[in-house]
């Protein structure tokens, strides 16, 4: 029987006899990392990475337990892979799985969250299709807690161009909410990606339109 990542995570932490704060060191949000072992939420591979090395659980054991063979598997290994290669910017490995994940028989949203990487990663976010571009949309407002994920936050900062001001007004409150008496206590990475987003949002035509109007 095929297993998830959030499947293989709650049997490892519990064979080490940990809870789940306890496994997590605050790598991410309690609340967030129950939903993963639940398949609720899905956990990227920088924070995935950052829990099993901080358990000391081997990258490869942990992956053979996924047993790869299996379609529901292979999709979580390769969205793990892509992940990872996305956070290092590892371009020539962001296209051979891009390739593999388009080629597959996976289902759409793993398909549009790879072709938002490549996009990202080689500059062609206009070359997306407005159905790519709805899909795409509509996965930021579905994904919880995405203002907590440095991975998404990331991703975000880099499709801006895709949403429209009222879109940007709306995440970008979310994402105070989230970060107002933290930001200074936030990894610097976050901190700098955070700034991003305002320096993008606050350069957006739209914003000054409106604020001239005011003025």
């Amino acid at each position: 029987m095929s297993k998830s990542i959030g499947e293989v995570l709650k049997e490892e932490r519990r064979s080490l006899g940990l809870t789940q704060e306890q496994f997590i060191k605050g790598i991410i949000s309690e609340s967030f990392y129950s939903k993963v072992e639940r398949g609720k939420n899905e956990i990227v591979a920088v924070d995935l990475l950052k829990i099993l090395a901080a358990n000391n659980i081997s990258e490869e054991e942990f992956l053979s337990k996924l047993n790869v063979k299996e379609n529901n598997n292979l999709e979580e290994d390769l969205k793990v892979q892509l992940l990872n290669a996305y956070s290092i910017h590892d371009k020539k490995k962001i296209r051979m799985l891009v390739q593999k994940i388009q080629n597959a028989a996976m289902d759409e949203n793993t398909k549009i969250s790879a072709r938002l990487i490549d996009a990202v990663v080689n500059n062609k976010i206009n070359d997306l299709t407005q159905r790519e571009i709805t899909q795409i949309k509509r996965k930021f407002f579905e994904v919880d807690d995405w203002t907590k994920n440095i991975t998404t936050l990331q991703l975000f900062c880099n499709s801006m161009l895709l949403f429209d001001f009222d879109e940007l007004v709306l995440f970008v409150k979310k994402m105070k909410k989230t970060c107002k008496g933290k930001l200074m206590k936030l990894p610097f990475n976050t901190q700098k990606i955070i700034a991003s987003i305002c320096i993008n949002y606050f350069h957006n035509p739209d914003l000054k339109l409106k604020c001239n109007t005011k003025c």
